[in-house]
């Protein structure tokens, strides 16, 4: 798909960064975000 307009995306499930920290209400979640604008990220 693409993106028409700059994104955010936030809270990533658990395992797709390990480095980022947990969030303590979800500890399957990540507390990240990532800004998807096209064409690059």
């Amino acid at each position: 798909p693409k993106v028409q307009q700059p994104i955010f995306v936030i809270n990533h499930p658990l395992g797709s960064a390990p480095l980022a920290k947990r969030l303590k209400e979800n500890p399957l979640k990540l507390a990240r975000f990532l800004v998807l604008a096209s064409p690059a990220e």
